[in-house]
């Protein structure tokens, strides 16, 4: 009886030291839980996306006031891509206002501080491939001359895409030639330069081109 007695005295002191009195009543453990509220995030290329993560004690109280990191996993490497704080309910949201990453699938790693605990939370993020449409003008140039080519890539919003690799093709007889490629500036235009005559490669007499413009 008086090992029994023993036992539960020290069960008790055991459970008191673990549980501290939170600020807000709750009683709130010793342990830090950082969830994803969603297992997988799906957008399109250069679509935003809202990324929402959960911090809890491990009796689930809601801890406030927390930076959540968002870093997205690439290459083996993570990459920072923004932050926020969690609210009352222990929610924090931040949105990615362009997804401008390669179509294909991602993790995105969550992160937090708190009480001297390191957290870490990972989800799915699918990049799906967007509608986009190029946009560019007929050129003139003379023979031997250098050309400037334009060409813009837009969403099917008719926004920019930037950082953006385009490829210049020109149809030489009844071949796709790739002549040059660029990636697109802030304004979503990429500037293809090339002169009329390579030698080996091509010679763009007087007449009229095809031109073609891959995304």
């Amino acid at each position: 009886m008086r090992r029994r007695s023993i036992f539960i005295l020290m069960l008790l002191i055991t459970i008191i030291m673990v549980r501290e009195q939170g600020s807000n009543g709750h009683t709130r453990a010793s342990g830090v839980i950082l969830s994803f509220l969603q297992k997988e995030y799906v957008t399109n290329y250069s679509d935003p996306v809202t990324f929402a993560v959960k911090l809890t004690d491990s009796y689930g109280n809601p801890i406030e006031g927390v930076e959540i990191s968002f870093y997205v996993v690439e290459n083996g490497g993570q990459f920072l891509i923004g932050s926020n704080t969690t609210q009352q309910s222990g929610e924090a949201y931040f949105l990615w206002p362009q997804a401008n990453k390669k179509p294909g699938k991602y993790n995105i790693s969550a992160v937090a501080r708190c009480n001297s605990e390191y957290v870490e939370a990972v989800a799915s993020l699918i990049i799906n491939k967007e509608a986009t449409k190029i946009i560019m003008s007929d050129v003139k140039a003379q023979y031997t001359d250098n050309v400037t080519v334009r060409a813009k890539l837009l969403t099917d919003d008719d926004e920019a895409i930037p950082s953006a690799r385009l490829k210049l093709n020109i149809v030489l007889q009844s071949k796709i030639v790739e002549i040059a490629n660029n990636l697109t500036g802030s304004n979503g235009i990429a500037v293809f330069t090339f002169p009329t005559v390579k030698e080996g490669l091509w010679d763009l007499r007087v007449g009229c081109y095809d031109m073609l413009v891959v995304f």
